[in-house]
């Protein structure tokens, strides 16, 4: 697989037990869950009905769902009046760079199917609009009930169908049954959702908003554990005006983008309030740089430019010389759809496998090499990928990177043997990791840290595995 989360979701794809999961996150206990996310049950039900082993389907599967969002993206723009505008703009999302490197082949993750379900429930929601006088209209609301709830069980993050609702009720204040009938489905979805997660749905979408802006908010679902360090994707920070090479070959199509997209958004402006989340991720990766939602902004620089060319093609009305008419009409716009995908990119960032095949083979030896009740002390980024080929619990993992044990085991991994010896088996106490994320709040990170090390004086867990593999070298940087 080539990402850590696919070892996450093919894990419980083949073995979900309803309950807590022991395997991770020790010594805290594990994590719970209630229900298996909807990507692991697909493909869990797929391997069973067919045979095929989850990584084979994952090869097969994961360019079909990355591809399905071009299907309501086309429709909604169908719908909005500008089939061009819908066709061109999901040619280039679906071969920017910025898409392209968060979903390809063996990429078992939820990014592939994020843009379909936001472009469709942005598509029934504009049907429900635009059938307003109609029974359907509340057909199309509760289909985008459905998709929305789906969303949810997919992805986990409601901000996105919160805000496209929100927009729907803004085009409604002049229909009072159709208000009612958006607001009737939002809170629906509020119930249903607030049941899923154990807690209040607005707590879950205040965490996540707090998350984005570096808001010091505890975390609802975790309240022992700080969230005190970004993700080394997130730490990757790219200038919004330096990113051109993730969507365009050079400066001149993104700059084409940017200065039509104000166009586009009030030419259009009832539609592209149903695609509110993403003019608003659009806003946080030009105040945050974070490359990890520059896949959001793709479709909206794409859209940008593409209606910018289409208001150029209509230049030709005004053209007397039939040669000129013709070419800017007709020749003009495919020539600049041709021209502006970034080939060239797409071959560069063909995404590698996250760990290395001498890695696997080692990791799968566990089994052979440590006891049932061993427990693997790693970086991070290792404990999806330890879990499911070893089937032994680990300290920290992609989903519990936001813990005090990230920079505990960060600074034991700079430090001389004997400190680091010694932070390792504390860190198999959870008083003592409670211990350090006190002082951390009062003394700030790294005098936590000197002052823990000082103190550890924890009695060690018997049975701990260092896994140091051959690339921790190129982790020394998110680790500092």
């Amino acid at each position: 697989m080539q990402n850590p989360d696919g070892y996450f979701f093919g894990r419980l794809a083949k073995d979900f037990k309803r309950g807590e999961d022991v395997l991770r996150s020790f010594p805290e206990g594990g994590v719970k869950y209630n229900y298996p996310p909807l990507i692991s049950f697909m493909y869990g039900i797929l391997s069973r009905l067919t045979g095929i082993e989850i990584e084979w389907l994952g090869f097969w599967l994961s360019p079909i769902f990355g591809s399905l969002f071009v299907i309501p993206f086309v429709l909604f723009w169908h719908r909005l009046g500008n089939l061009w505008v819908g066709f061109a703009g999901a040619v280039l999302t679906a071969l920017s760079s910025a898409y392209y490197t968060r979903v390809f082949v063996l990429d078992l993750d939820t990014d592939n199917l994020n843009l379909f379900f936001i472009f469709s429930v942005a598509l029934f929601l504009l049907l429900a609009y635009q059938k307003k006088d109609s029974w359907r209209a509340y057909l199309f609301v509760a289909i985008a009930v459905l998709f929305s709830l789906l969303f949810y069980w997919w992805y986990a993050h409601p901000e996105f169908f919160v805000l496209q609702f929100l927009g729907f009720l803004l085009l409604a204040l002049q229909n009072r049954r159709l208000f009612y009938a958006g607001l009737t489905g939002l809170l629906s979805l509020w119930v249903l959702i607030s049941f899923m997660a154990g807690y209040p749905l607005g707590m879950d979408i205040l965490v996540r908003f707090s998350h984005y802006f570096g808001i010091p908010i505890s975390p609802v679902e975790s309240k022992n554990v700080p969230e005190v360090l970004k993700t080394i994707a997130e730490q990757g920070r790219v200038s919004f005006l330096h990113s051109h090479p993730l969507y365009f070959p050079s400066e001149f199509p993104f700059y084409i983008a940017l200065i039509f997209l104000p166009l586009l958004f009030f030419r259009f402006f009832k539609g592209q309030l149903l695609l509110l989340p993403l003019y608003v991720l659009l806003v946080l990766s030009v105040v945050k740089g974070s490359i990890r939602v520059y896949m959001y902004s793709a479709p909206v620089l794409a859209m940008g430019f593409a209606y910018g060319v289409f208001l150029i093609s209509k230049l030709s009305d005004f053209s007397e010389k039939r040669s000129l008419k013709l070419f800017v009409g007709v020749l003009f716009p495919p020539l600049m759809l041709m021209s502006v995908i970034n080939w060239v990119s797409l071959i560069d960032r063909m995404p590698g496998f996250f760990i290395s095949k001498e890695v696997v083979k080692d990791l799968q030896r566990l089994k052979e090499l440590t006891p049932k009740d061993a427990k693997i002390l790693s970086w991070w980024d290792y404990g999806y990928a330890i879990v499911y080929y070893s089937q032994r619990t680990v300290f920290q993992d992609r989903g519990t990177q936001f813990s005090i044990k990230t920079p505990l085991i960060a600074y034991a991994l700079l430090q001389e043997e004997k400190t680091a010896h010694k932070l390792f088996l504390c860190i198999s106490d959870p008083l003592f990791n409670h211990r350090a994320w006190e002082k951390y709040k009062t003394l700030g990170l790294y005098k936590a840290l000197e002052q823990s090390a000082k103190e550890c004086q924890g009695k060690p867990y018997g049975k701990i595995y260092l896994l140091i593999t051959e690339d921790m070298l190129d982790k020394t940087q998110p680790m500092q």
